[in-house]
């Protein structure tokens, strides 16, 4: 029997807000698991690839989710709604990693985030981040 280790597919994004004077950017650490939560995961990217997408403010998580089922070559993410997207990352497998660097939106409110690999966002892969004044 051979023995696999995989290394953990990370999502690390880095956040600094623009209306706010000159600070370290914030850095989060986001893995996925294959229990469809940000966490480990080790199955084939084929089954179970995750990534990090960050909407706009006010767009619906569902609709956005349901428009990008068949753009499987677009990583799940709707061609037609690609200016709804602030951050995203690749899809990722056990050892592969992506990391993006962006800005913090300067509106405060919450911002929904999804995993758009299928099954995943009504499986509970989705989140909100929320930017205070």
């Amino acid at each position: 029997m051979i023995n696999r280790t995989f290394l953990v597919p990370a999502i690390l994004f880095v956040a600094a807000c623009s209306k706010l004077p000159e600070q370290p950017p914030k850095s989060v650490e986001l893995t996925g698991n294959d229990q469809m939560r940000y966490d480990i995961g080790t199955q084939p990217k084929d089954a179970m690839a995750h990534n990090f997408v960050l909407l706009a403010k006010n767009t619906d998580p569902a609709k956005f989710i349901e428009a990008g089922q068949s753009e499987t070559a677009n990583d799940y993410i709707p061609r037609a709604q690609a200016s709804r997207v602030i951050a995203k990352t690749k899809l990722t497998g056990p050892g592969e990693t992506d990391t993006i660097t962006f800005r913090a939106p300067s509106v405060p409110g919450p911002y929904d985030y999804v995993c758009t690999f299928p099954g995943h966002y009504v499986s509970g892969m989705k989140g909100v981040m929320t930017l205070v004044p």
